[in-house]
């Protein structure tokens, strides 16, 4: 399998590999939205069905853990797939870490005493999209 970009709706989507299937699921290069939050964790199946999120697989995603991967094809070695599995793991911890910095909280109650607007900038600005180059390193074709 080859590694594939598709270009839709003005998104990138670059693939990860197919399940069990034979449907391929690509992942959606973050956007920045509402002009305050990453949309990181979109995994979708463009043509053939709906999307889910990376976060739901963890490590499942490409290498067997607890059950088997859920992409059983992909365009990745062994180390990329660890790779990639490390970095969508990381881009998902600073996204959430970066709204609890812009909300003060988890949103869970009022608690809002640990508002952070320098450490959200910090990782909106400059982590994030580091992590997105880097996975965009591994998942973009030669």
């Amino acid at each position: 399998m080859d590694k594939k970009v598709r270009k839709r709706l003005g998104n990138t989507y670059y693939l990860l590999g197919t399940n069990e299937n034979g449907d391929e699921y690509y992942w959606k290069k973050p956007t920045w939205d509402c002009d305050w939050y990453w949309s990181v964790d979109w995994l979708d199946c463009l043509d053939t069905c709906h999307h889910t999120f990376i976060s739901q697989y963890g490590i499942n995603l490409f290498i067997e853990g607890y059950q088997k991967p859920f992409l059983i094809d992909t365009p990745f070695t062994e180390k990329e797939k660890w790779k990639l599995v490390e970095l969508f793991r990381s881009i998902h911890l600073m996204q959430q870490t970066a709204e609890f910095f812009v909300r003060g909280s988890s949103g869970i109650s009022e608690l809002k005493g640990y508002k952070n607007e320098n450490l959200a900038k910090e990782i909106n600005e400059n982590t994030i999209p580091q992590l997105i180059k880097d996975i965009e390193e591994i998942v973009k074709p030669s």
